[in-house]
């Protein structure tokens, strides 16, 4: 649920195009697997640190980056309250006394998939640490 007056369509135009399975299969190919990220681990401590690259929006909003989405809590909680919305529970005022359901609207599901967990495909396990012996941090490059 989202308040009435709320508008997400500019949100909207910022979500990037998802993969698809068959194109995380077969266009992403070259990108880190889960047996190659094994390969490398031994190489690591078991209180090595895991950390990805940070990469601006503009790799999606500009360079048609794409993403694989999943539902976290948040949208999952939101869809909760939609229901309850929809339902009356929030209506229920001995159960919600301050709370006026009037002011507020159901999100639609392209509004929901806004809050969507957004995840990009690991291009390659990063090697700053060759010359130490013992490897402190495992570093993962989202491009090359």
């Amino acid at each position: 649920m989202i308040l009435k007056e709320l508008s997400l369509v500019e949100d909207l135009k910022k979500i990037p195009k998802e993969i698809t399975e068959d194109e995380l299969k077969y266009q992403y190919k070259d990108y880190l697997t889960v047996g190659q990220l094994r390969k490398k681990l031994d190489a690591y401590p078991d209180d090595a640190k895991v950390l990805v690259q940070r990469v601006e929006d503009v790799y999606y909003e500009k360079h048609n980056w794409h993403v694989v989405s999943k539902e976290g809590e948040f949208t999952s909680r939101s869809r909760e309250d939609n229901r309850k919305l929809l339902d009356g529970t929030y209506a229920n005022k001995d159960q919600y006394p301050k709370f006026d359901s009037s002011k507020f609207r159901v999100m639609t599901e392209d509004e929901l998939r806004i809050y969507n967990e957004q995840y990009s495909p690991v291009w390659c396990v990063v090697d700053y640490e060759w010359k130490e012996e013992k490897k402190k941090n495992l570093y993962l490059d989202l491009h090359y």
